[in-house]
This record gives structure tokens, sequence and C-alpha cells, in this order.
């Protein structure tokens, strides 16, 4: 895998995210999906999706499966990242203790 093939694959989702184009972003999300180098990128991307959406839950799991993956792929600073943005995103979205839990 190149890196131009990630780069473009996000780029792609993004695209397909403000079209709101839900097959084209399950198709990126496909790609993304079994590359233990990337794959964390991918979840990352359907969790900040999730959460645009209102869907804090799933946005949750989401991280949870991220940041798992980023540890896998041995990846801790990938991981650290995915924590640091569920704590914004928590806050962003009021959740006070879940914040605080998610930069801790």
């Amino acid at each position: 895998m190149q890196a131009r093939d990630f780069i473009a694959r996000q780029v792609l989702y993004a695209r397909a995210f403000l079209t709101s184009d839900a097959p084209a972003m399950a198709e990126q999300q496909q790609w993304f999906a079994g590359k233990s180098r990337v794959e964390n990128f991918g979840l990352s991307l359907a969790s900040d999706t999730e959460a645009y959406a209102g869907h804090l839950g799933k946005a949750r799991q989401m991280t949870k499966r991220s940041v798992e993956s980023a540890i896998r792929a041995d990846s801790k600073e990938g991981a650290a990242i995915w924590q640091e943005n569920a704590a914004l995103r928590e806050a962003a979205f009021g959740e006070e203790a879940e914040a605080r839990q998610a930069a801790a």
C-alpha cells in the first residue's frame, strides 16, 4: 500500500461524507477494513461520522475499536490521538464526565 492510496481514500471518504453518499462512504470503509496499519483511521472516520449524525453511543463504540486497532498496529500515538479526539467530541456534546474520562 502506498501513502497516496491511503490519502486518496481519506479524501474520497470526506467527499462522500460532504455529499451524504452513504454507499461511497461504505466503499471507503471497506478499503480500510482489515489493513492493519490503516484500519484505525477508517474506524476513526466512522466514529466522527456517527457523532456528526448525533449517534454518540455508536461514535463511542467506533472510537473504542479505532483505539484497539491502533494498538494492535503498534501505534500507541495513533491510539492516543483517537482518545484525544473522543475527549474533545464528548466536551463538544456537553458530556463533561465522559470527556474527562476519555482525556484521562
